[in-house]
């Protein structure tokens, strides 16, 4: 089970952070994927990116849009899910939830990719 709108404050961070202020083609990337045990949901754009290099794991960072997320996988995943963002000057950022896929649950569909263009 993922959380409804899990995804919405990561895109719109993307959107007002990353991609507005970049002039030039803009790309933003959804991706969700099973992955070890895992379901995979990352957001990944070309935009600005951080002023200086940036990498958190383990959902440690406030703000990227990880209140919504922090509370929900805490209270639904009892602290198995993972968080984590990377950012890099001029190239762009990524943003990736992992969240447990119970045993009991059937494998889901190969990889899908959407691709969206502001």
């Amino acid at each position: 089970m993922v959380p409804t709108l899990i995804l919405q404050p990561l895109v719109e961070n993307s959107i007002k952070h990353g991609l507005g202020p970049k002039a030039g083609e803009n790309q933003l990337t959804i991706r969700v994927r099973q992955r070890s045990g895992y379901l995979e949901l990352t957001v990944e754009d070309n935009g600005v990116g951080a002023s200086m290099p940036k990498k958190l794991v383990g959902g440690s960072s406030s703000g990227l849009g990880s209140g919504t997320w922090k509370r929900d996988c805490k209270t639904i995943y009892r602290g198995n899910a993972r968080f984590s963002f990377e950012s890099q000057p001029q190239i762009g950022s990524r943003a990736q939830i992992l969240i447990p896929i119970p045993a009991s649950t059937k494998a889901i569909n190969p990889t899908q990719n959407y691709l969206l263009s502001p």
